[in-house]
């Protein structure tokens, strides 16, 4: 699921760079 998915980079990357990780992913 996206979920998981979404709390493994946030795990791997941290808060700072989640956002970048996203748009990334989008």
């Amino acid at each position: 699921d996206s979920k998981d998915v979404m709390k493994a980079v946030k795990r791997r990357i941290g808060n700072r760079n989640s956002k970048i990780q996203l748009l990334a992913l989008m």
